[in-house]
Order: C-alpha cells, then sequence, then structure tokens
C-alpha cells in the first residue's frame, strides 16, 4: 500500500500548494500545481476531480501564454477522457497538445501525445493509425533515450497486436516492455504489462500463464492502491475461468470488476465486466440474465463508439439467442458481428463470428452453409494458434457432418476436438466425449483423416 499512500500523500501536497499559491496570487505556480494535482487524482481513479483539475490549469496557462503548460494540461485532460472512455475529447485533447508540442520543438511531448493518442484508435478499433502512432513515439523515446516511455510504447504496441490477432509479436512486445519496466522499478507499467500478457495467454488457451499474469497484476496493483487496475485484472482472471468453467470464481471476478468500474465511473470498463458476465450466465443456461448483462453492454459500447466491443457483444447476443431457438436474432447478431469485424482486421473475432452463424445454420438445417462457416472458422484459429476457437470449430463441424450423415468424418472432427479440450481442461470434454459415445455404440470408428 506504499504507493496508495504516495499518491495521497501527493494530492494533499498539491492541495496546499494550490491554496498557497492563490493567497500568494502567483497564478504560475497556480496552474502547475493544479496540474500535478490532476495528475495523483487519476492514479487514484478519482476521475471527477481529475478533470476538473487540469481543466482549472489549463484555463490559467492559456491566460497567462504559457503553451507548453497548456499542451501538458491537455495530454493529461486526454488521458483521463481516454480512462472515461469519452474517446472524442481524447482525440481532440491529445491532437491539440501534440500540434503544440511540435510548434514547440518538444519531442517528449510529441512523443507522450502520439502514444496517448494511438491508445484512444486502439480502443476505436483504428488499428492501422494506432500502430502509426505508437510507432513513431517509440522512434522518437529510443532517440531521446527515454527508456520508461520506450517501455509504455512497447506494451502499447502488444495490445494493439493482441486485437489483430497476431500473438507471437503481442508476446514480444510486451515482455519486452515488462523487462524494462521491472529494470526502471515501474510497479504500474508492471502489473499493466501482465495484465496485456495474461489477455494474450488467454487468447492462446495458456490459462495457468494467463492467471498467473493476472494474479501477479492484481497484487501489484491491490499495492499500488491502483482501483482501475485491479478492477481489469479481476476481468482479465473471470475470462480465465469462464474458459475453464469455474463459474463462481468468475462471476465474483467480473461482479467485483464491475463495481469497481461504476464507482470509478470507468464506462468501458463496465461495458466489459457486463458481457463477461452475459458469457458467464450464457453458459449456465440463464438467458435472461446473460441477454439483459449483454444489452446493457451493447448499449454503452455503441454509445463509446467502441466497434470491437459492440461486435464482441452482438456475438454472444447471437449465441444466447441460438440457445433459445431465436434463429433470426441469432443470424442478424452475427453476422453484423461478422461485418464489423472483417472492417476491423480482427480475424480472431471473425472466425468466433464465422463459427456462431454456423451453429444457427446447423439448427436451421442449412448444412452446407454450415459446413462452410465451420471450416473457414477453423482455418482461421489454426492460422492465429488459438487452440480454443479450434476446438470450437472442430466440435461444431463435427456436429454438421453427422447431420448430413457423414458420420466418419464427423467422429474424426469430436476426436480432434477432445484432444485439444483435455489438453486445456475446459469443460467441452464431457459433451464431446458423448457425442463419441454415442457414435461408437452405432458402431462407426471416427475417420481421422
Amino acid at each position: 500500500m506504499f504507493l496508495s499512500s504516495y499518491w495521497q500523500d501527493g494530492v494533499q501536497a498539491n492541495q496546499t500548494v494550490v491554496e498557497l499559491a492563490r493567497r500568494t496570487k502567483d497564478r504560475a505556480a497556480q496552474a502547475q500545481a493544479q496540474n500535478d494535482l490532476g495528475y495523483f487524482y487519476e492514479r487514484l481513479g478519482r476521475h471527477p476531480e481529475a478533470i476538473a483539475c487540469h481543466q482549472d490549469g489549463l484555463i490559467l496557462f492559456r491566460e497567462l501564454g504559457d503553451r507548453y503548460g497548456e499542451a501538458h494540461s491537455r495530454i493529461s485532460l486526454g488521458f483521463v477522457y481516454w480512462r472515461l472512455g469519452r474517446h472524442p475529447e481524447a482525440i481532440t485533447c491529445h491532437q491539440d497538445s501534440l500540434i503544440l508540442f511540435r510548434e514547440l520543438g518538444d519531442r517528449y511531448g510529441e512523443a507522450h501525445s502520439l502514444n496517448n493518442l494511438g491508445l484512444v484508435y486502439w480502443r476505436l478499433g483504428r488499428y492501422p493509425q494506432a500502430i502509426s502512432c505508437h510507432q513513431d513515439s517509440l522512434t522518437i523515446k529510443r532517440e531521446l533515450g527515454d527508456r520508461q516511455g520506450e517501455a509504455y510504447n512497447l506494451m502499447s504496441l502488444g495490445f494493439v497486436y493482441e486485437r489483430l490477432g497476431r500473438y507471437p509479436e503481442a508476446i514480444a512486445y510486451h515482455q519486452d516492455g515488462l523487462i524494462l519496466f521491472r529494470e526502471l522499478g515501474d510497479r504500474y507499467g508492471e502489473a499493466y504489462t501482465l495484465n496485456g500478457l495474461g489477455l494474450v495467454y488467454w487468447r492462446l488457451g495458456r490459462y495457468p500463464e494467463a492467471i498467473s499474469c493476472h494474479q501477479d497484476s492484481l497484487t501489484i496493483r491491490g499495492e499500488l492502491g491502483s482501483r482501475q487496475g485491479e478492477a481489469y485484472s479481476l476481468n482479465g482472471l473471470g475470462l480465465v475461468y469462464w474458459r475453464l468453467g469455474r463459474y463462481p470464481e468468475a462471476i465474483s471476478c467480473h461482479q467485483a470488476s464491475l463495481t469497481l468500474f461504476r464507482e470509478l465511473d470507468d464506462r468501458w470498463g463496465e461495458a466489459y465486466s457486463l458481457i463477461s458476465l452475459g458469457l458467464v450466465y450464457e453458459r449456465l443456461g440463464r438467458h435472461p440474465e446473460a441477454i439483459a448483462y449483454h444489452q446493457d453492454g451493447l448499449i454503452l459500447f455503441r454509445e463509446l463508439g467502441d466497434r470491437y466491443g459492440e461486435a464482441y457483444t452482438l456475438n454472444g447476443l447471437g449465441v444466447v439467442y441460438e440457445r433459445l431457438g431465436r434463429y433470426s436474432e441469432a443470424i442478424s447478431c452475427h453476422q453484423d458481428s461478422l461485418t464489423i469485424r472483417r472492417e476491423l482486421g480482427d480475424r480472431q473475432g471473425e472466425a468466433y463470428s464465422l463459427n456462431g452463424l454456423g451453429v444457427v445454420y446447423e439448427r436451421l438445417g442449412r448444412y452446407s452453409e454450415a459446413i462452410s462457416c465451420h471450416q473457414d472458422s477453423l482455418t482461421l484459429f489454426r492460422e492465429l494458434g488459438d487452440r480454443y476457437g479450434e476446438a470450437d470449430s472442430l466440435r461444431d463441424l463435427g456436429d454438421a457432418l453427422r447431420a448430413v450423415g457423414r458420420d466418419l468424418q464427423a467422429g474424426g472432427r469430436w476426436q480432434e476436438a477432445l484432444t485439444i479440450c483435455e489438453a486445456l481442461q475446459t469443460p467441452q470434454v464431457d459433451e464431446i466425449r458423448d457425442r463419441l459415445a454415442t457414435l461408437l455404440s452405432e458402431d462407426v470408428e471416427p475417420d481421422s483423416q
């Protein structure tokens, strides 16, 4: 809790400086102290107060004609807006600060603005722009010898490549960033990077590593007093538990993260906790709750302009509608999510949308379309190294093949799926074994080809 106390002490110290500067009418000192106070509030997750401080500082710097101070207030304000999912405001702040820093010839400030702008573009699914910003920022920071800034850029690139399904690159960037953060003793950056690594490992079905990363990041963030960070670590941990069928633990993590996000007014984090709960309740067969959580999350993502989150939620809704036999709605959700994911270049998301669509087509007796969707999703999952998704596609492809009487091939696909699920220790093992047992009872030998 040392750093938590440090942030609190920082608030108190800067409040004292602000008051003293007001009494002595030292407006330059007051402006700087307001901006510093906003930084400490942001670290504590007290975002309304952070915004108020940065706005007060910005007004003072402008009145003083201090363009350097103005640029720093804008970049700080933009970061808080990003935290809250207020993306248009964040972009405006970072673009304005970027212009000012370039006019002032401040390369450090330019790199900082570029990195923060890249974070907003990443959230909005504008990945080429995000990569361009982070790469440009990384180049400048390496030229300046700013190792901490370099670490944050590496981590940021890891998040973008994770979204694009380029997992080896994502892991490499996160690991390089992690090494730097540990060398520098930056515990905040270390926790952030561990959470990013945990997400990639989760994507790849490397669940023990994912749990370790998320638990380590949660421990560090608890020590730092970073409540917003704790919420993200809890949500990441809950996703792993969901995959492993540890549903009570998953619900506990997601509910705790949801409570924190709402207390902090982090609408982006709130949306992800909502859809994560929807995924768990779908698995438990509690469909009304699953729909409610997904719909609430969808509203938030659309308000925030987060198309990645929107597509993710539509896919989750499509699964619930399929379970309930509401096939027209399921098809609409999966097709909409597929369209968005293709526009974003989200190949992993595309694979999940295709597989979901295939399941609905199989239910409707549209077997050729079902088989085509599952085969396409299987190809993508294998290219991406997503073993969990590969197992899902194999299982569902087997179902469609069985429906058209291609029992030997169906058994082969189920056997492949079973091998993967046993290795991953996921709860689908029993249902796939039941399929194979039924097939074998009919004297059908699975085809391994």
